[in-house]
């Protein structure tokens, strides 16, 4: 059985390195979602083999979907802007989108492909650093969605041997959203209930990694590494991260103060990138009387407790960034 194995993946493997070569993507999308269907086992071999050369931008046309990255250190941050879309690509006939949370659908879509012997069960920061182009590949080639729309809390990295927390050829754009660190600790705190348990959440003193509840139903367990709100948001405001992966930066106070424009430069973001999609006010408003914003408040800090913020907080970051207090 192993010999024949072999033979297999010997054959399909040298067949689409040639394919791709040759640039005949659509015959080898084909092939692999044929063996997909076929033998899970011999699929993630072929995608495990075909690894480095997918992850050349100049093989971008063998996809058939992309993924727009919406990314905030705090999920709840982004929930707003993912409303959004979601509302308003849903009108849109010419498009099809889907929406998730990045570790969630990673969870299931492994869990789906009876992989317990291929990955280990608890996948953390050594495994997305090593696998992060498989995994995408994994959700791309189990979706019939043109875009997905996928939430992480992770901070970018940049690894050996050009590994990516995310790819140019697979990603579409990315939208970055990011809250008052004054307004963090007040919600951590009365969250956790002590300052020291806050203090850590932002700024992660204790080197944990971060685990989202969606993937919690699944046999797999996804870590992020999300590190420390200096970390995160510095990873994703860096100009060639920002340039490579067609980063736009929103601040959650924007959505407060200037909510349809702050909708619409998103809408724009998306369009500017290659979806094909038509920018319609009335959806926007539409949208925005439905769904007011909560305009979060902060708790009031005592002088130590700002103090202790300040003392941790890059001011580089902060002196780049504006926010209401």
């Amino acid at each position: 059985m192993k010999f024949l194995n072999n033979i297999k993946f010997n054959y399909n493997s040298k067949l689409l390195e040639d394919l791709l070569l040759n640039k005949k993507y659509q015959e080898a999308f084909e092939i692999v979602s044929s063996i997909k269907a076929k033998d899970t086992s011999l699929y993630f071999e072929i995608l495990f083999f075909l690894n480095k050369t997918l992850t050349d931008i100049s093989h971008s046309k063998f996809y058939k979907s992309k993924i727009a990255w919406i990314i905030s250190f705090d999920q709840d941050d982004a929930v707003y802007l993912n409303n959004f879309l979601n509302f308003y690509l849903s009108k849109q006939e010419n498009i099809s989108s889907k929406q998730d949370n990045y570790a969630g659908l990673l969870s299931r879509t492994i869990d789906s492909l009876n992989l317990d012997n291929k990955l280990p069960i608890e996948i953390k920061f050594e495994e997305n650093v090593k696998f992060s182009n498989l995994f995408q590949n994994l959700i791309l080639l189990d979706s019939d969605e043109e875009l997905l729309i996928l939430n992480k809390n992770a901070a970018f990295f940049e690894a050996y041997e050009k590994n990516y927390l995310i790819y140019p050829n697979t990603t579409l754009c990315y939208f970055y959203v990011h809250q008052d660190p004054s307004y963090l600790y007040s919600k951590y705190k009365k969250k956790l209930g002590t300052s020291e348990a806050a203090l850590d959440e932002i700024f992660n003193f204790t080197k944990s990694l971060y685990f989202n509840d969606s993937s919690n139903s699944s046999k797999f367990k996804v870590y992020e590494n999300r590190n420390s709100w200096n970390t995160n948001i510095s990873s994703w405001t860096d100009e060639n991260v920002m340039s490579t992966f067609k980063g736009k930066i929103f601040s959650y106070n924007q959505f407060v103060s200037d909510t349809e424009e702050t909708l619409i430069e998103a809408i724009y973001h998306l369009k500017q990138h290659g979806l094909d999609i038509d920018v319609k006010y009335e959806l926007v408003s539409e949208f925005i009387k439905l769904n007011p914003i909560e305009h979060k408040e902060t708790i009031a800090l005592s002088n130590n407790e700002r103090k202790i913020l300040n003392k941790n907080i890059d001011t580089k970051i902060i002196e780049n960034l504006e926010y209401s207090n």
